[in-house]
């Protein structure tokens, strides 16, 4: 795939993988992420090229591929506002839908420190959901 996209512009790129997302084509807008995020200079481009990748392998059910691109997305984002805190917000869920509760309450409480706001609106739910499945365990 990568010699498909070689002399293609990360703009294109990021546009392609965008048009394949809403068409739901997964695989092709995860290759079309990943050949933006190879060929992107700008960190924030990149970022956000890589959290279309792990969005994208999300829904093709590849957690683990899905978690590696959102982290990276957090690394290249540079703690930088609402791409940030939403690529921690999509590696939560791909955490929680992967059966790590722990692990997606570490990435809500890492996008917390950003935007406040996820406490009520993401943690206290994941908290409430978390006590209701310890105690039904318990029985």
């Amino acid at each position: 795939a990568s010699s498909t996209y070689a002399e293609a512009h990360p703009n294109l790129l990021f546009a392609l993988g965008q048009t394949r997302q809403a068409l739901k084509r997964w695989k092709l807008a995860a290759e079309a992420y990943d050949a933006c995020a190879a060929a992107e200079v700008h960190p924030m481009q990149r970022a956000r090229a890589l959290h279309g990748a792990g969005v994208a392998r999300a829904q093709l059910g590849d957690l683990p591929g899905a978690a590696r691109r959102l982290e990276e997305a957090i690394d290249a984002s540079q703690s930088a506002g609402v791409a940030h805190v939403k690529a921690m917000l999509s590696l939560a869920s791909v955490r929680k839908t992967d059966g790590d509760a722990a692990g997606a309450m570490e990435a809500l409480r890492r996008a917390e420190r950003h935007a406040p706001e996820v406490r009520e609106r993401y943690i206290e739910p994941l908290e409430r959901q978390m006590a209701k499945e310890k105690k039904s365990r318990g029985r």
